[in-house]
């Protein structure tokens, strides 16, 4: 969590002095499935995988897509072994076909109907493509989801199995803009130093933010019907880079993924 949020950004609907974040924390529940962790053989060690990068799922029109960085799909190349995990198994993608937009540090493949019937896979949580519509209010409130690597270390032989995702909460940066390559880049603030959870305690240590590129930005969203409340969230970008002296988080555009997905799929 993000120590800076105002306290205003979301309506009263909780006990602010009992549960602060309790909606966000509903809302990473329901979302989190949607990323899909990235891990690699160990360079030394067998029977073990280093987490490596993060991806997640949207959907369009009924399809699936996988959705990650460029530049993690071009590492995950270098090695000889790279799995997904989805639906808590691990699941080969050396097979999969990416198209990619280098400029905006993206790539995307389609997990088809085949594809996913070879795998088993029955079912999938995915973030849809499209954006909301006018009657949602969309706060300047965001969720930043990954893997870090150096919590997502497995190995059979020390029983270390457990995956492990960070979720920070952030608003849009206004200043201070991290220099990037990343055309027509999102940028969040994050600084690492103030980050508390949800119960409003200093985390101290943190992992740092390697593996959590190619993992969603999503913005939380609501609309209020029949006196309740109801909370969602859009697609608002892929992690792409962490500026730690700018306390910036970049990630390529929602927008970018959607201009790819309709160039090479008509998505």
């Amino acid at each position: 969590m993000n120590s800076t949020l105002n306290d205003s950004i979301l309506p009263n609907m909780w006990d602010v002095s009992k549960e602060p974040f309790a909606p966000i924390d509903d809302v990473f529940q329901k979302w989190s499935d949607i990323v899909v962790p990235i891990y690699v053989e160990h360079m030394r060690a067998r029977n073990a995988m280093n987490g490596l990068g993060s991806s997640f799922i949207v959907q369009s029109a009924g399809r699936y897509f996988l959705v990650t960085a460029l530049h993690v799909a071009e590492d995950a190349r270098r090695f000889s072994f790279h799995f997904a995990n989805m639906n808590g198994a691990g699941i080969d993608i050396g097979g999969l076909s990416f198209v990619v937009s280098e400029p905006h540090d993206l790539a995307i493949a389609e997990l088809t109907h085949d594809w996913l019937n070879a795998h088993e896979i029955k079912c999938l949580k995915a973030v849809p493509i499209a954006e909301k519509d006018k009657t949602w209010i969309k706060p300047n409130l965001f969720l930043l989801l990954g893997y870090p690597g150096s919590k997502n270390k497995l190995s059979i032989a020390f029983g270390k199995l457990d995956r492990h995702i960070l979720s920070i909460t952030a608003e849009l940066k206004e200043a201070n803009f991290a220099k990037t390559k990343v055309v027509d880049a999102t940028q969040f603030d994050y600084d690492h130093k103030t980050t508390i959870n949800s119960q409003l305690i200093n985390l101290g240590g943190k992992p740092a933010l390697q593996g959590m590129s190619g993992g969603p930005a999503l913005q939380i969203v609501y609309k209020k019907s029949m006196g309740t409340i109801h909370l969602s969230v859009q697609l608002a970008g892929v992690l792409s880079e962490w500026r730690k002296a700018n306390r910036s988080v970049v990630a390529t555009s929602a927008q970018s993924v959607r201009n790819l997905l309709r160039t090479y799929y008509d998505a």
